[in-house]
């Protein structure tokens, strides 16, 4: 899968974790696709490391890491739920999704 094929806000997203490198974000999916009006940001500061950002958000297109792919499988399985990404090196590691108790 390359960033081309992803929609506009999924795009942004990747841009977003490619830009803090490290951290973590905050964020609403509705109807399958990330609600950028919901965004909390926040980025980490590794002492000792690179904490520049991950320079592939600079490029239009370029193939995913199969972190990426599997990061938005998921979010198109799910609708109406936040959920918070762990970012490291521009690259999601794991999330959270929160559910309302019903």
């Amino acid at each position: 899968m390359k960033k081309s094929e992803l929609t506009a806000n999924e795009q942004t997203l990747i841009t977003h974790m490619q830009q803090i490198n490290f951290g973590r974000i905050r964020v609403r999916i509705r109807n399958h696709e990330p609600d950028l009006q919901t965004l909390e940001i926040v980025r980490e500061v590794k002492f000792k490391k690179d904490n520049a950002p991950n320079l592939l958000y600079l490029k239009t297109d370029y193939a995913l890491k199969k972190e990426i792919v599997e990061f938005i499988e998921h979010i198109h399985r799910l609708n109406d739920q936040s959920i918070e990404i762990i970012v490291q090196k521009g690259i999601p590691t794991n999330m959270k999704v929160f559910y309302k108790a019903s």
